[in-house]
């Protein structure tokens, strides 16, 4: 039975790495993903929260543990955050529950399935962690086919990924969560297959390889031309801020692109000095008054 609450932000504790959707919300997470958290956001502060969140009772007394949620929690104190001291902060509207800790880490995944954009790892993970709370005794079949039921998905592929899940390595796990490109479902289930003090090389070798050098090749370009826009922008508009009068000439051109630009791919490309070099006939541009858009390659 749920009970129907507005709690204070301050009052919820809301731990990310718990959460089965791997990262935080106040960080990037992907052009797209970033993309619908910030309409969420807009949503939010125009036409207020239309959905609960879910909690239950924390250990701390007047506290809230977050449940499910946590995109919509995250926009809410961000929109807090940005009012002025005095304004009015916006609650957060939330459906309180007493879940035991596999009620709790099965609604948590199955509202992230139910989302657009959760990871195959972040899921294999969810999946994880609710089949080890059963009790001991339940047979390992039946907690894949309660999983599945729960979350609304086919046992098979559950009992895959659970499968598959039981048998890597903790520090490889979490490598395969934390991968900005993660692993393919048959890249790990090999890595899964090897000894467990094999799995950190065979891990590392599944990322790198299977990838061709066309498309590696096409990746690299792909990045190189992405990177040498950004370059030249602030290039350009270091040397109109110079041309004007408002910054002084001698900008540090080496260190702006090491600490603008993707530095271990850039270095791996052998393409620092192509960046710098691209900077800087920019920075001249805007320096002289002479901006024309020409391309650096």
């Amino acid at each position: 039975m749920s009970t129907y609450v507005e709690l204070d932000v301050e009052e919820i504790e809301a731990d990310s790495e718990w959460n089965s959707r791997s990262g935080s919300w106040e960080e990037a997470r992907g052009d797209e993903q970033e993309h619908t958290f910030l309409e969420l956001i807009e949503s939010i502060r125009s036409e207020k929260q239309h959905e609960p969140v879910t909690v239950q009772p924390s250990a701390t007394q007047g506290k809230y543990k977050l449940v499910a949620g946590f995109r919509r929690f995250t926009a809410i104190a961000r929109i807090n955050r940005e009012l002025a001291a005095d304004a009015k902060k916006r609650k957060v509207r939330a459906f309180l529950e007493e879940l035991t800790p596999l009620d709790a880490a099965i609604r948590n995944v199955g509202e992230n399935a139910s989302r657009q954009g959760l990871r195959l790892p972040d899921l294999a993970w969810g999946i994880h962690r609710a089949v080890s709370l059963y009790d001991s005794k339940v047979k390992m079949l039946e907690r894949y086919a309660d999983v599945a039921r729960r979350i609304g998905m086919h046992v098979s592929y559950v009992t895959q990924l659970a499968s598959i899940s039981s048998k890597l390595r903790p520090d490889v796990f979490q490598s395969w969560r934390a991968s900005p490109m993660p692993l393919t479902f048959l890249a790990i289930n090999d890595v899964a297959k090897k000894p467990l003090e094999e799995q950190p090389d065979a891990y590392r070798e599944k990322l790198f390889a299977g990838v061709s050098k066309e498309k590696t090749k096409a990746r690299r370009k792909t990045w190189v031309e992405r990177e040498l826009k950004n370059a030249e922008l602030v290039g350009r508009t270091i040397g109109k801020l110079v041309n004007l009068g408002i910054a002084q000439d001698g900008v540090p051109i080496d260190s702006l692109v090491e600490f603008l630009c993707d530095v271990p791919a850039a270095r791996e490309a052998n393409e620092l000095e192509v960046l710098a070099q691209a900077m800087r006939r920019a920075y001249e541009r805007g320096r002289t008054g002479k901006d024309t858009k020409k391309s650096s390659q």
